[in-house]
């Protein structure tokens, strides 16, 4: 004859079961979770890029690099001697990835501070010069009727 079972143990048996259920429900939950919302979009990156200038101060040579690093963060990452110091010269913003160690996106092309802006700037087609107002540009772009 089987032993009754007694009340302990259904309640121990009641409590691991939904022990389990609960991780179950979790981990399920989080993994559709997780597949429906990374999918839906690209992954993007972006990154500051730095000009940096390392000098000298017995030689007053120098050199310039350009990194990820700032120059606070340069400095404590590659090896600088004592008699250098890194000086920050420019930034700017890259748009892209950079795995698998692919180079630092190059500097942009800008005017410098100082530049005075043209004496006759690039018309804008889509403003009517006459007026000011923006012209109608749907009307260019909607294909004719089939």
């Amino acid at each position: 004859m089987a032993k009754p079972i007694s009340k302990t143990q259904t309640r121990l048996d009641q409590k691991t079961g939904l022990q389990l259920l609960t991780f179950v429900l979790t981990f399920v939950l989080t993994f559709a979770v997780a597949m429906f919302c990374l999918p839906a979009s690209k992954a993007q990156a972006e990154y500051r890029a730095y000009e940096l200038k390392i000098e000298n101060t017995e030689t007053n040579k120098g050199r310039t690099t350009i990194s990820s690093l700032d120059h606070l963060q340069y400095a404590r990452y590659y090896p600088v001697s004592k008699g250098e110091r890194v000086l920050y010269v420019d930034s700017w913003m890259c748009r892209e990835n950079t795995s698998h160690f692919k180079r630092v996106c190059p500097k942009p092309e800008r005017a410098p501070a100082g530049a005075k802006p043209a004496a006759n700037p690039p018309a804008n087609p889509a403003v009517n010069p006459a007026s000011n107002t923006p012209t109608n540009t749907s009307a260019a772009k909607t294909p004719p009727p089939t």
